[in-house]
């Protein structure tokens, strides 16, 4: 009898742990897809940004005036860049 209980004991220990490891890996999955979202909202960002850049470099080689509208936009996406990195980085 003190066997079988036990065992039966050892078993609800065993499925406690997997449980506990199946709820650690479900939460380890939501963080690394919130990781893989924001990493591509900074990748966007970071590409935006370098086809700004190159849009200005070919005005300015063609002779154009650049803007203060065009620098303020090409500086508005610089700080969305820079609040998505903040924004990865202050996650727990």
């Amino acid at each position: 009898m003190w066997f079988n209980l036990g065992l039966m004991g050892m078993l609800a220990a065993i499925f406690i742990q997997n449980r506990l490891l199946l709820e650690i890996q479900e939460k380890t999955m939501a963080t690394v897809q919130e990781l893989k979202d924001s990493l591509k909202a900074i990748g966007e960002g970071v590409d935006a940004l370098e086809l700004g850049l190159k849009d200005l470099k070919a005005q300015v080689a063609a002779g154009g005036v650049v803007s203060q509208a065009d620098l303020d936009e090409l500086a508005a996406k610089a700080a969305e860049v820079v609040a998505d990195i903040k924004d990865t980085t202050d996650q727990e």
